[in-house]
């Protein structure tokens, strides 16, 4: 039996576990190996987790004893852990000669020239000996381009993919006019914009409603981020929007509850392939996403949900399409889930990365 062991992740959550749904079913055994500060992980019963929560210097020897001991066909890194986890592990492969993959998602590589100095030092050297690079964005391939990587290593851009068997459920409705934003409430997603603009909304149809799901204020998820929302709770105190929005926590497990929406607002600077996007898309909610970069190679334009700018008139206009057309809103949410099932599904993207491994990493 095959085994991989992923390391470098700040926690496991449903999403983490998505791209290995297929290879796990090909007889290849995946083990998580988190410290998981925020204690997400222990909700993720169904997975094989290690917990790396004895401190430095043991949770290190840990990671070795695994290596060593219980040897993996082949590691796979990300950058959440670059200092504690992600460089030591990568040092201990390459001793005990066992390869190596590398993810990079989100702002690892995408910001790559504001990270601190030591940080962008490991960064490049990671990215020079590992044995495969699966970066998930076009703009870490623009970054990786400057590193001066070997043609020994292969960069095979992949992309995020959620199983359509958890998702089955239609959650569109025109009877309650809710609108949810679900991610993280970073500052590139806009969340103040969708305030501004839903109080537009909210002024015309006094009924409307707006979920905002992924707070870490009372959890400790992203104190760098601490500031920032609080300046969003103020916002909706100033604009007198207490009753009409509703403020919930990062969750494991956030669609439980989550019934009734007429659309999914995602007004963020990034946007390509966002696993919640997906997942409202696979639950046939229209989304209402910010036209940037690949915003269209998700959907189709006033078919498959709504590309916007990023500026209050126009969100708080297509939000109000949405209220008015609940025809059009349940055939865009109706087309977003067969471009989901057609192009996203873990399953997809799985085939490809598990043909990625065999050729690459598991030679022998």
């Amino acid at each position: 039996m095959k085994k991989i062991y992923i390391i470098g992740i700040d926690h496991v959550v449903s999403k983490t576990t998505y791209l290995y749904e297929y290879i796990k079913n090909k007889n290849v055994e995946v083990s998580y190996f988190t410290s998981d500060n925020s204690g997400f992980s222990k909700k993720a019963t169904k997975h094989n987790i290690i917990f790396l929560n004895y401190g430095w210097i043991l949770s290190i020897l840990k990671i070795l004893f695994f290596l060593s001991f219980r040897r993996p066909s082949h590691v796979e890194l990300y950058f959440s852990r670059i200092y504690l986890e992600t460089f030591p592990t990568l040092i201990f492969c390459k001793l005990l000669f066992i390869p190596v993959s590398l993810v990079s998602r989100g702002k690892d590589l995408r910001d790559h020239q504001e990270h601190r100095y030591i940080r962008k030092v490991l960064t490049k050297f990671i990215c020079r000996n590992v044995n495969l690079i699966l970066p998930k964005e076009n703009s870490h391939i623009e970054t990786l381009k400057t590193f001066n990587i070997s043609s020994k290593i292969t960069i095979h851009e992949i992309y995020n993919g959620i199983p359509l068997k958890n998702f089955e459920e239609n959650k569109f409705t025109s009877n309650e006019i809710n609108f949810l934003f679900l991610n993280a409430f970073r500052k590139l997603r806009n969340v103040d914009v969708l305030i501004k603009a839903f109080s537009l909304v909210h002024k015309k149809y006094l009924k409307s409603k707006l979920f905002l799901v992924g707070s870490s204020l009372d959890i400790d998820f992203l104190p760098q981020e601490k500031q920032h929302e609080e300046g969003l709770l103020a916002l909706i105190k100033k604009l007198e929007l207490e009753s009409a929005i509703q403020v919930f926590p990062f969750s494991t497990n956030p669609w439980k509850n989550l019934k009734g929406n007429i659309g999914f607002i995602l007004p963020a600077d990034v946007v390509w392939l966002n696993n919640a996007l997906l997942e409202a898309m696979a639950y046939s909610i229209p989304p209402i996403i910010s036209n940037v970069e690949r915003a269209s190679d998700i959907i189709k334009n006033n078919e498959e949900g709504l590309l916007i700018k990023t500026d209050e008139k126009a969100l708080s206009d297509a939000m109000i399409f949405l209220i008015e057309n609940p025809k059009k809103a349940k055939s865009m949410g109706e087309m977003a889930r067969k471009k989901v099932i057609l192009n996203f599904s873990s399953e997809r993207v799985g085939k490809e990365i598990f043909q990625i491994y065999k050729e690459k990493l598991w030679k022998s």
